[in-house]
């Protein structure tokens, strides 16, 4: 009997690399990139197969921005967190967070709902409350 699982398939891997000391995880490259960057993209995760699952969803997640880059897929809080590498939005600076938000004002509709859900997104994120991951 096959058992398949709901959501996007699993397109990453840990494992430990020939040579080197630690875990790695891989991750599949779209077909549009692989001439520019290979069928996948490695990074190290941890030096105990404990701390790779720890770090796993992080630096994943930091590929995948990477490949969004690649592909001009960002979403606005992506975007404005590639300019901002170092520092999570939350952790900004008032006074460049009221910047960002004149920046990107949000609009509502006549029932008073937010037009774009994008912007809503990164306010969210530049109060701390995360909206993805």
């Amino acid at each position: 009997m096959l058992v398949l699982q709901p959501g996007p398939a699993l397109l990453s891997s840990i494992h430990q690399r020939k040579g080197r000391t630690g875990y790695y995880i891989r991750v599949a490259t779209p077909k549009s990139l692989r001439k520019k960057l290979g069928n996948s993209i490695r990074r190290k995760v941890g030096n105990t197969h404990r701390e790779a699952l720890a770090n796993r969803s992080k630096v994943e997640t930091e590929i995948q921005r990477q490949i969004g880059k690649e592909l001009n897929q960002l979403s606005l809080v992506e975007e404005v967190q590639e300019i901002y590498k170092e520092n999570t939005l939350s952790e900004l600076p008032s006074s460049e967070k009221e910047q960002l938000k004149n920046i990107y004002q949000v609009d509502f509709d006549k029932e008073g709902n937010p037009i774009t859900p994008e912007e809503v997104a990164l306010w969210e994120e530049l109060d701390g409350k995360t909206t993805y991951h």
